[in-house]
């Protein structure tokens, strides 16, 4: 990030020895939050074409509005290979055998009294030769960073490079949170009832991995 390259060369080099000395994070997500439960199943199977977090936590949760699925991926100790933010996340490979390319969209809610703009994906399974209905998934994307919510990559760029001139360290957490949109699913209203609902309690969850540094 620029703000952190333009640091002097040996002022860089004592952030990233700290970072790298940090505590491994360990992150699980709770059987249940709030109104909603841990549920097996539900959901399409399907997979994002990436896994560099150190700590990936996944649950598929049922609750007033339906079924909606959470991934969450955990950074610490970033690098080239490993970050929060990263045009290398890909929800479906341009090789998947499933799912096609998705498209993508601004969605924009409000969490904590803040308008959020994030992107707001439908993946559609490929034709079936089988003549089966092809499914559908709508994810949306969401960084946690420094204590806040963000939905773009390029807010959620500058407030991890601030989080670090601050000495908080470079984590942060990237978070899809994906529902059926297969016919009347109410997909779009599903993860936004969860986030809602929910939203409060992850940022405490993810304050708490924080703190173990």
């Amino acid at each position: 990030m620029a703000a952190v390259t333009l640091l002097p060369h040996a002022l860089l080099g004592v952030l990233q020895r700290a970072e790298g000395a940090a505590t491994p994070a360990r992150l699980e997500l709770p059987a249940a939050l709030g109104r909603w439960s841990a549920a097996d199943g539900g959901l399409p199977a399907w997979t994002p074409d990436y896994d560099d977090g150190p700590q990936r936590a996944r649950r598929v949760y049922a609750g007033p509005a339906g079924r909606v699925g959470l991934l969450v991926d955990y950074y610490r100790g970033q690098n080239e290979n490993s970050k929060v933010v990263s045009s290398q996340h890909l929800l479906v490979g341009m090789r998947d055998a499933t799912w096609s390319i998705p498209s993508h969209e601004g969605r924009e809610l409000e969490l904590d009294g803040r308008r959020i703009g994030l992107r707001r994906s439908e993946i559609l399974e490929r034709v079936s030769l089988s003549g089966a209905g092809r499914q559908r998934l709508v994810v949306w994307r969401l960084y946690w960073i420094g204590g806040h919510w963000f939905g773009g990559d390029v807010q959620a760029k500058l407030a991890g490079a601030v989080a670090r001139l601050m000495g908080r360290g470079d984590e942060g957490a990237a978070l899809l949170l994906y529902a059926d949109g297969s016919g009347d699913a109410g997909a779009d209203a599903a993860i936004e009832t969860f986030l809602q609902d929910n939203h409060a309690a992850l940022g405490s969850l993810l304050e708490r991995v924080r703190a173990t540094r």
